[in-house]
């Protein structure tokens, strides 16, 4: 199992310049830029892989990428809907426009440090968030527990094998969940088909 006590936030921007940024934030979350990825896949791998419980996009991404931050968060929340994201920007309103992300996790980045020049206020928002992620992790393990009840007693359908199999493969790489035998993740739908096929295929070998 992994170490709770700090929150993992992962950090994209299309230059190196996220020193300070990390040092503002260290007594809050662990902040981990990304690197070495060039495709909205890559960062999805990059993001399980580092086990990152929140994420943070800046909103150009031009001078790395061929997609703008709104276009990533709009991507992870389909592929890891669990995970909070944040913009981070000095052009929130052309965030805003492409209402593609709520105004609500898009921050301006002249505003992170507050009144005080301290980033207090953001670096509790980045430790509510992390917890937030760790929550519906425990959600999911319970949803999957019980998926997986109902896959090892044959009553199962196509939609929740789906979800038991999204849950499976999050939760282990997140370190959350054991394995488990490999044809439990196999669907119903296709043991039917391989029986289907195998029983035409006795039936056309007894025919020649």
């Amino acid at each position: 199992m992994r170490d709770k006590e700090i929150g993992i936030v992962g950090y994209l921007d299309d230059d190196n310049d996220y020193k300070d940024l990390q040092e503002n934030l260290e007594e809050y979350v662990q902040l981990l830029p990304v690197e070495d990825c060039h495709t909205l896949e890559d960062i999805q791998k990059w993001i399980i892989k580092n086990r990152i419980e929140c994420f943070i996009v800046d909103h150009k991404l031009v001078n790395k990428y061929s997609f703008v931050g709104t276009d990533v968060i709009a991507f992870l929340n389909k592929k890891l809907p669990d995970l909070p994201c944040v913009i981070i920007t000095t052009y929130k309103d052309d965030s805003i426009s492409e209402n593609l992300v709520m105004e609500l996790l898009i921050k301006d980045r002249d505003e992170l440090p507050g009144d005080d020049l301290k980033y207090t206020e953001f670096g509790n928002i980045l430790i509510q968030a992390c917890k937030t992620f760790r929550k519906r992790l425990e959600q999911r393990q319970k949803e999957f527990q019980e998926l997986y009840e109902k896959k090892k007693s044959s009553n199962i359908n196509t939609d929740e094998e789906d979800t038991m199999r999204l849950s499976y493969n999050l939760l282990k790489e997140y370190g959350e969940i054991d394995d488990i035998p490999s044809e439990m993740l196999t669907s119903e739908m296709s043991k039917k088909i391989d029986h289907l096929i195998d029983s035409l295929k006795k039936i056309n070998d007894r025919k020649c």
